[in-house]
Formats: structure tokens, C-alpha cells, sequence
């Protein structure tokens, strides 16, 4: 009977300090002005409302325990405390869990959206240059033209220690030697390089189409 009283007496505090404190300063936007005794009235009822947060989170927890007890309770306020201090394991576990599949849900948009700003970055390219590119392995690029008349037509570059870029020999590469001595050997420069080869394979594309 007395714990009954007690459950009824809590719950009834409860909602009047909820109706108490419908108005929230902490989501209310107000304007300052400087030695404002508003602003330190408001700074007292912040800590008033803080203190009554408090108190409003033991009260639900004693009827939370007086509820799941039935009336059956010894030490109610160390209980509280205790729960207070110390969380549910269980409790804990769900919300790490819920951190984990949210960051998980992150990083899969994540890795979706550069996947896809990945393969238009490299249509473009392709468009734009008139070579696909292919990282092969670590540093190692293949270059396929569009003009190619085979797959097996491809470029193989390489980038050193030093950032330096060096192309590899393919047997695409072998028939382009004369190219390769004017823009790669004498000229050092391999946009030329590849600018020479597209025109070749366009011209002898151009010449098969007539």
C-alpha cells in the first residue's frame, strides 16, 4: 500500500514539473544585450531546470523499478543510483550497435558515390584523351586507344620512386618504334608520344573504313 502511494505521489511530480517546463531557454532563440539582468535570471533558471532534470530522471527510474519490482523493493534510492552510474550492459551493446551500422551505412554510400564519380571521371578521360586507363598494379597503368583495332593493342606505363613516368615494352609498343625514338627518346614527352599514336591508329582506321 505504501509503495502504491509512493508510485502515485512520483508519477504526479513528474507531470507537473513536465508542465512546468514546457518553455525550454535552450531552444528558445533569445537576444542578448550586454548586463542584461534578464540574462542572469535566465542563467539561474538553467541551472534550476538542470537540477530538475536531475531529479525528474531518479523519479522515473524509482517507478521504473517499482513497476518491473511490482512493489517489491528494498534500498529503492541506491537502486536508482546504482542505474544511474552504471548503465545496462545490454543497453550499451544496442546503442554501439546502432553506431556501428550507421557508420557502416556511411562508409557504403561513401565508397557507392566515389565508385560512381570514379567511372565517370574515367569516361571522360577516355572521351577527352581517346585512351581507357587501367591501373594493372601498383604504379602500373594501361593505356587501351579507342581506335585500337585489337584489345591486345595497348600501351603499358609506369611510374618510379622518383615520379618519373616509363613506358613499359608490349608487343602493341614494338611496331611504334619510330615514334617512340622521335617523342619518348628525343623529345622526352609522352603526351606527344600518345597524341602521334592516336593519330596513326585514326588514320589507318580512316583508311580501312575507305
Amino acid at each position: 500500500k505504501k509503495l502504491e502511494e509512493e508510485k502515485f505521489v512520483l508519477e504526479t511530480r513528474l507531470e507537473q514539473r513536465h508542465l512546468q517546463g514546457e518553455y525550454d531557454p535552450t531552444k528558445t532563440k533569445i537576444l542578448h544585450f550586454t548586463m542584461n539582468p534578464a540574462a542572469r535570471a535566465q542563467k539561474v533558471r538553467e541551472d534550476n531546470l538542470e537540477v530538475l532534470r536531475s531529479e525528474n530522471e531518479k523519479l522515473r527510474r524509482r517507478v521504473e523499478i517499482l513497476e518491473s519490482s511490482k512493489g517489491q523493493v528494498e534500498d529503492l534510492t541506491e537502486q536508482v543510483e546504482t542505474q544511474l552510474q552504471h548503465p545496462s550492459p545490454n543497453k550499451q551493446v544496442e546503442e554501439m550497435k546502432a553506431l556501428v551500422k550507421s557508420e557502416e551505412l556511411k562508409n557504403k554510400r561513401l565508397m557507392e558515390a566515389f565508385k560512381k564519380t570514379s567511372q565517370e571521371f574515367r569516361e571522360v578521360c577516355c572521351q577527352i584523351t581517346g585512351y581507357k586507363i587501367d591501373i594493372t598494379s601498383s604504379n602500373q597503368y594501361r593505356l587501351t586507344s579507342i581506335y585500337a583495332q585489337s584489345l591486345k593493342d595497348f600501351l603499358l606505363f609506369q611510374q618510379t620512386a622518383e615520379g618519373d613516368i616509363q613506358m613499359l615494352g608490349t608487343d602493341f609498343s614494338e611496331g611504334l618504334q619510330e615514334l617512340i625514338d622521335l617523342y619518348l627518346v628525343q623529345q622526352d614527352s609522352v603526351p606527344a608520344f600518345l597524341s602521334s599514336v592516336t593519330l596513326e591508329l585514326f588514320s589507318q582506321k580512316t583508311m580501312n573504313l575507305g
